[in-house]
């Protein structure tokens, strides 16, 4: 017997965990940001609007969700934003931990709403140091770095690369995985992250 489903947000009977009705209800406040790097970071919410619903990521059903956020907020960019043809779409430290990456979530739903424009690259960005920031200091980011070590399938000199993340809150992971592609001659165009901490 097929057990009728609900969205986690309204409660109502619905086919997807997050329902249309309140995946259009989200706020979008798209902003940019330029780190110290240099390194152009564009998000899509402000994190005080969908924190409950991102963090469903640490839950197994939390792909679902991850998946439909990344979707929408792919379709809203590409609707407004065209990227070269060929452009790499690399998610920081995508390897699976405990249920599924994060990144790959994301990059899998940019990808597809590209049209083929943006291609994914799978594992290319790894943390030799896979410590979790979520809800850690400054501080503690600052001396306990990712140590990203980059893995590419393919290396062509003039591929530009779009950086991918869930969550923005000191940029201090995006700036070690842009420098890090930096070293080995990477052109980062920018990065994308759902979500503004800041905002």
């Amino acid at each position: 017997m097929l057990k009728a489903m609900r969205c986690l947000v309204c409660e109502n009977l619905s086919l997807k965990l997050l329902c249309q009705h309140c995946l259009d209800s989200l706020p979008l406040r798209p902003t940019s940001r330029v780190l110290e790097c240099g390194l152009s970071v564009h998000s899509f919410f402000g994190l005080n609007d969908i924190a409950p619903i991102i963090h469903s990521k640490y839950h197994i059903f939390g792909s679902r969700i991850l998946s439909r956020l990344s979707g929408h907020c792919a379709r809203y960019f590409f609707a407004k934003v065209d990227i070269p043809a060929h452009t790499t779409a690399i998610g920081l430290d995508d390897l699976p931990r405990k249920h599924y990456a994060h990144t790959a979530i994301i990059v899998r739903a940019f990808c597809r709403a590209s049209g083929g424009v943006l291609r994914p690259s799978y594992g290319t960005l790894i943390a030799s140091n896979p410590i979790s920031y979520a809800g850690k200091s400054l501080e503690f980011r600052q001396n306990n770095p990712r140590n990203f070590v980059y893995k590419p399938k393919i290396h062509k000199p003039d591929m530009g690369v779009i950086l991918f993340d869930d969550i923005i809150t000191s940029g201090l992971t995006l700036t070690q995985a842009y420098e890090c592609l930096n070293a080995h001659n990477v052109r980062v165009l920018f990065a994308i992250t759902l979500a503004d901490a800041k905002f």
